[in-house]
């Protein structure tokens, strides 16, 4: 239970004074300046204003002075989430208003922020500047309305792209389950926590190279406030007919508790990670308004990256039409499984902007089959600020947080270690980033799809990690405008940022004239990545490290595609094997040890072969290879990574259809080998018996085939 404080009316000689004004109607009608907005617990949405008490008593407003010395600076909101967080702080911090929901917190220094956050609050600081408030704009496109919206093909493959094991890939390596790579290294992510320095950056790096290679043109968006430092990570995707009306997928990337091991699995890589696979699958489609992806920092410090990010935004006079903010998408024990969008409140003058973001989301999740999986509940309530979209309805802009049941269902291991991976509901965390994908591809409007591709291969010492030795991410990637050759698309070693370490392993191909870090194809294209593995020891001490590559998909695979790898190593190490179950297993190759290896040694190579799926009948070319009065042997072609079931077939006589008989029936999965990966396709023998009594010569043949399953 929260302490109540009975706070008076103070008598105070005209200077301006902290007040809560109980709102009647839309605040942007108060005659002062509004520094908050929230609801207390009888439901009374109120505001925090400065203004001279005279003012506010002839006013006829309800209303409390708070403060007769405001220091806007110093003024934060907090919100218990976990069970025993008010009473662990009772009397430990300035609390000048309870509205039974909430504290209005006076703050001694940062410290007790970062403590509050720690106990199990949510914290946000009140604005130094005052809120905005502008009238309704048009979010949908013209015609379309919330009572006629409609599926649409490309959205409903966009949200089927979703895939659970990505999700919870991606969560493993940005919480420490398993090294992330990023930056030339791999690190396990101990800690996200803003004040964690390069650890912190690191998972930064790692949404930074993720945008990259989806070309997604990443910036780093720093911020100074409140005595922290730290970077935002942003990525654009322009727009084909309004490039400057954006929409914003958003989550912060920073965690806490403030010390020890902070693995922020809910809290928030379930935001985080939502935001990265929307840029994974969103990316591969072309949208009439620009979308943009952004990580932030700083939000458990009282939103600090969000609030830069947005002033900026601001004074740039950036068209944003809405913001998406995903914040706690991944728990549900109860089964409910309900999610709430927060939007303002009915009276706020935003309020049908914020709807129409919301509306979008529940009708997604009715439209594309989400409904047994997903409940979102709309949420009225200009108080719920704690979190990355607020600083975005501080500026006018339109906004929600999706996040999961706060209340009844809410992560009982909110700000502490143990927000692991292990404790998320990974059906529900699905069914939220689906949801968000398609809410995302319907505000920014559809045009196509675009053949869009990438596959990431890293190479390093993965038994060594946070030591001081290297790694080489690389990817090969299909892309429109890319060439065969060498392009803009590509990523010269030469252009590359030094690796962090003087030794490391080196991934590159070469198809022109540059070493690459990184090959563009175009999407058409079926030539081989072919990569070769070397050493890098500069300062010429020999390397002695273990050797490991692992394969990923950084957007969902191609289902037009087959990949197939080889990788060759030294003492005769040879694997050759279909990407789409190596990945499916985790995507690690043990490849043998380097001893004494040095500078520049040639050890191996690694080729990615990136087929077409062909089920047409051209390259199959059924034929006699020898035949008798009582048997036949037929050969046909089967595409290597295909599993398949052909039904051979025949006929003396093609003029009656129902002449054809069977002559057997042969199930055929082509596994990749050294023998078969450069041609992509290996002969398979049919022998059939004959019937008795057959003209030999009239004998007709045919080959029905079936493909069982998706490359996939």
């Amino acid at each position: 239970m929260l302490l109540t404080l009975v706070v008076m009316p103070l008598r105070v000689n005209g200077a301006p004074a902290l007040a809560r004004v109980d709102l009647k109607d839309c605040p942007s009608r108060l005659p002062w300046p509004v520094y908050a907005l929230a609801q207390d617990a009888q439901g009374t949405d109120y505001a925090l204003v400065i203004a001279e008490p005279e003012m506010l008593s002839l006013s006829g407003q309800t209303f409390w002075i708070l403060d007769s010395a405001p220091d806007l600076h110093r003024y934060v909101t907090a919100l218990p989430m976990r069970a025993g967080a008010a009473s662990a702080a009772a009397g430990r911090v300035e609390v000048i208003h309870d509205d039974g929901r909430q504290w209005l917190v006076r703050l001694r220094d940062e410290e007790e922020l970062a403590w509050l956050a720690d106990q199990g609050f949510a914290v946000v600081r009140v604005s130094t500047e005052p809120l905005v408030f502008p009238p309704p704009t048009q979010l949908l496109p013209a015609g379309v309305t919330l009572q006629t919206f409609s599926s649409n093909a490309l959205v409903a493959a966009m949200v089927a792209a979703v895939r659970s094991n990505d999700l919870v890939s991606l969560v493993s390596q940005i919480t420490g389950e398993e090294p992330a790579a990023a930056g030339g290294e791999l690190r396990v992510v101990t800690t996200r926590k803003t004040a964690a320095g390069a650890a912190a950056f690191k998972a930064t790096q790692f949404g930074y190279e993720w945008f990259e290679a989806l070309g997604l043109n990443p910036t780093y968006h720093p911020w100074s406030r409140s005595g922290y430092v730290s970077t935002n990570v942003v990525g654009t995707q322009v727009g084909t007919v309004a490039p400057d009306e954006l929409i914003l997928i958003v989550g912060h990337l920073d965690c806490v508790p403030s010390s020890g091991r902070a693995p922020g699995a809910d809290d928030n890589a379930s935001g985080s990670v939502g935001v990265l696979t929307a840029a994974s699958i969103l990316s591969q489609y072309t949208f009439e308004r620009s979308i943009r992806y952004v990580l932030f920092t700083g939000e458990e410090q009282g939103l600090l990256g969000s609030y830069v990010y947005a002033a900026d935004a601001q004074a740039a006079g950036d068209n944003i039409k809405a913001v998406l903010n995903l914040d706690m998408i991944a728990w549900d024990a109860t089964g409910g499984p309900t999610a709430l969008l927060y939007t303002r409140s009915t009276t706020h003058s935003s309020y049908s902007n914020d709807l129409a973001i919301a509306t979008t989301l529940t009708n997604v999740v009715s439209q594309y089959g989400l409904a047994n999986a997903l409940a979102p509940v709309i949420v009225p309530n200009s108080s719920m600020t704690y979190s990355d979209h607020s600083s975005f309805w501080n500026r006018g802009y339109p906004a929600i947080l999706g996040i999961e049941h706060y209340g009844s269902d809410f992560n009982s291991y909110y700000h502490t270690a143990n927000d692991k991976l292990s404790t998320l509901n990974i059906p529900y965390f699905t069914a939220f980033v689906k949801a968000a994908v398609g809410t995302v591809a319907h505000l920014a409007q559809p045009v196509a799809a675009r053949p869009f591709d990438v596959v990431r291969v890293i190479v390093g010492d993965w038994t060594a990690t946070n030591t001081s030795f290297g790694a080489t991410v690389f990817h090969a990637k299909h892309a429109p405008a890319a060439q065969e050759d060498t392009d803009t698309l590509d990523a010269p070693w030469s252009t590359m940022p030094a690796n962090p370490h003087p030794a490391w392993l080196k991934l590159h191909t070469q198809p022109g004239a540059d070493a690459l870090a990184g090959d563009a194809r175009p999407p058409d294209s079926e030539t081989i990545f072919a990569g070769d593995l070397s050493v890098v020891a500069p300062a010429g001490a020999p390397v002695t490290c273990a050797n490991w590559l692992r394969f990923s998909h950084v957007t969902p695979p191609d289902p037009t595609r087959i990949y197939t790898a080889r990788i060759v190593g030294m003492d005769d190490f040879l694997l050759v094997t279909n990407l789409h179950d190596l990945i499916a297993a985790g995507g690690l190759v043990p490849m043998p040890a380097l001893v004494n290896a040095t500078n520049g040694t040639l050890y191996g190579y690694c080729d990615i072969a990136p087929r077409f799926l062909r089920q047409d009948s051209f390259p199959i070319g059924l034929r006699i290879r020898s035949l008798t009065n009582t048997q036949a042997w037929l050969t046909a072609s089967i595409q290597v990574g295909t599993r398949i079931v052909d039904a051979l077939e025949i006929s003396t006589n093609l003029a009656v259809a129902t002449e054809w008989q069977p002559a057997g029936v042969w199930t055929n999965t082509v596994a990749p080998s050294a023998a078969n990966f450069a041609a992509g396709w290996e002969s398979m023998e049919y022998p059939a018996d004959l019937p008795a009594a057959t003209n030999v010569p009239g004998v007709f043949f045919r080959l029905r085939r079936t493909w069982l399953t998706p490359v996939e």
